[in-house]
């Protein structure tokens, strides 16, 4: 039993370590990033969930220990960013609408989603919350997730 609660304790302790959760001028940067280009394609503004956050921080952490935990998600849409150095909201959304060449309205299919799939969850018109979390690795790699509610990029439909 005392083995099995050092470890829990030790794991709970390497999560908060690597964990960065975002104050309120992050939140902020995050939401008017992805709201700037929501606005161009006429996709109602996003909000902020902490819930979305929260969420986003366990898979971002889960990401840092074991970068092959990576797993799509039923209910939520995932972007994720890996960067060297502490990424801005800016550098991120801009690295993902950087996609949008490659995109000109059609319907997701599967084999677009590779091609410009971060862009068009930015940009998904029934999306209307997203949460974001950033975790570190033991290697000094940033791991940065938003997740959307509800998830975009639905085989099949087009983003707006």
């Amino acid at each position: 039993m005392k083995k099995i609660y050092s470890s829990v304790i030790f794991l709970v302790v390497v999560f908060c370590l690597n964990a960065q959760n975002f104050d309120d001028a992050q939140k902020y940067y995050f939401v008017t990033e992805h709201n700037t280009h929501r606005e161009i394609v006429g996709s109602p503004d996003l909000i902020w969930s902490d819930t979305l956050m929260l969420e986003a921080q366990e898979q971002a952490d889960l990401i840092a220990q074991n970068p092959y935990s990576v797993k799509a998600d039923d209910y939520y849409g995932v972007n994720i960013y890996r960067s060297a150095n502490e990424p801005s909201a800016k550098e991120v959304i801009s690295f993902w609408v950087a996609e949008q060449r490659y995109f000109h309205g059609e319907e997701m299919t599967e084999k677009n989603l590779l091609n410009f799939g971060h862009y068009t969850q930015v940009i998904w018109k029934q999306t209307v919350s997203v949460g974001c979390a950033i975790s570190k690795t033991q290697g000094g790699t940033y791991i940065l997730v938003c997740l959307y509610n509800p998830k975009g990029n639905i085989i099949g439909q087009k983003a707006y």
